[in-house]
């Protein structure tokens, strides 16, 4: 025979890359023909990170379109305008959280010299 629970629930993280509106509208959506509610936890449109380029010179780097924690932190403990942040790191962005993720032992060797300078 057949068992079903008489209640179900489950978690789920989207890390977009886009305004999170039309996803949170499409979610709810679907939730709500299965008689579901959706408790949204935390949510953050995309970041500008134009500033980046005219802030660091001398280094390699690209803007890509993923998403970042950067909105979660409080450089500034509360007192005055948000501060501004650059993800840095050796490795490449467009391994990272796929399947191919890696960094090479080279890198890790030249990324303690870089985070000392």
């Amino acid at each position: 025979a057949n068992v079903v629970a008489p209640s179900a629930s489950a978690d789920l993280l989207f890390r977009l890359v886009d305004d999170p509106q039309s996803t949170i509208d499409r979610v709810s959506s679907i939730c709500s023909g299965f008689g579901a509610s959706v408790e949204l936890i935390a949510v953050n449109p995309p970041v500008p990170m134009e500033y980046v380029s005219d802030a660091i010179t001398g280094y390699d780097f690209d803007t890509v379109a993923f998403n970042t924690d950067i909105p979660y932190f409080d450089f500034c403990k509360g007192e005055g305008p948000p501060g501004k942040a650059v993800l840095y790191g050796h490795g490449s962005i467009t391994d990272a959280h796929t399947l191919r993720e890696h960094i090479i032992v080279d890198d890790l060797r030249q990324l303690v010299s870089c985070y000392g300078e």
